[in-house]
């Protein structure tokens, strides 16, 4: 996304979870880079199958970066927010039951999830209704649905600890 697409939805994001202290970002990607520079005074780790990710985000200095495959252990430090960003449909088709272990794992008040909603190719083939079913249908007993917003191609279900 553009910086300014960003921002935005940062923006509404924040304002359903509040600015969060400390962030545990799961499958990141460069998220973390982005964060340090917007948020200089919170504690961001971020967690990333790719090494590559891990060295780029360390480069740029502002967080914390470290590798981890969420199929083989959810980390267990402890966050006002966690991101899991387009990353649960991803845990459930290589293992039945990974996305929701991860919901129930994350040690942190907030979790921000996140869905595409558009193909690869930017078609509109019905994900975001289908995303939507699976979330609501699986929400952690442990969490509540505090705010369900949509961008650009992604929906984002933020989710309050109880």
């Amino acid at each position: 996304l553009p910086v300014e697409s960003m921002d935005r939805v940062f923006d509404q994001l924040f304002e359903a979870s509040g600015t969060p202290a400390r962030i545990l970002d799961l499958a990141c990607g460069l998220n973390p880079v982005y964060l340090a520079h917007r948020l200089p005074n919170a504690a961001i780790t971020g967690v990333d199958i790719s090494g590559q990710c891990v060295n780029v985000i360390r480069a740029f200095g502002g967080a914390e970066a470290r590798l981890g495959d969420l199929l083989c252990e959810i980390p267990e430090d402890e966050a006002n927010a966690a991101l899991l960003f387009k990353v649960l449909p991803l845990l459930e088709r290589q293992r039945a039951g990974a996305a929701m272990d991860a919901l129930m794992r994350v040690n942190a008040e907030w979790i921000v999830a996140s869905f595409p909603t558009r193909s690869l190719g930017g078609r509109n083939v019905g994900m975001e209704k289908h995303y939507s079913e699976w979330m609501e249908a699986h929400v952690p007993e442990n969490r509540a649905i505090a705010a369900r917003l949509t961008g650009e191609n992604e929906l984002f279900y933020v989710l309050k600890r109880k």
